[in-house]
């Protein structure tokens, strides 16, 4: 019996990761889909300084929510040589 089937006998449910559940976009998210779009690309400083500015601890939060915009296809993220940072811009979304 495999793992699945244990489950289903038990009534265990697998655990549901954050990166897993349907994501709803925010008002911040559209803010900085429109940013993107009317600059053609922004770097993580700008962005992080921008919408997450009140909350120094919470780097990781504007971290997290960006890698999930590019996973979701919001936002597609580069890598530039010439300034030696990430720059995001609007996805295929």
């Amino acid at each position: 019996m495999n793992t699945a089937d244990e489950n289903a006998i038990f009534g265990v449910e697998p655990p549901v990761w954050r990166d897993e559940e349907p994501m709803s976009i925010t008002t911040r998210d559209t803010a900085i889909m429109q940013i993107a779009h009317e600059e053609r690309f922004l770097i993580y400083e700008q962005i992080k300084n921008t919408f997450w500015f009140e909350r120094t601890k919470e780097g990781n939060t504007a971290h997290r929510r960006l890698r999930r915009l590019v996973k979701e296809g919001y936002l597609k993220k580069e890598w530039s040589r010439y300034i030696s940072e990430n720059l995001y811009m609007l996805g295929k979304q």
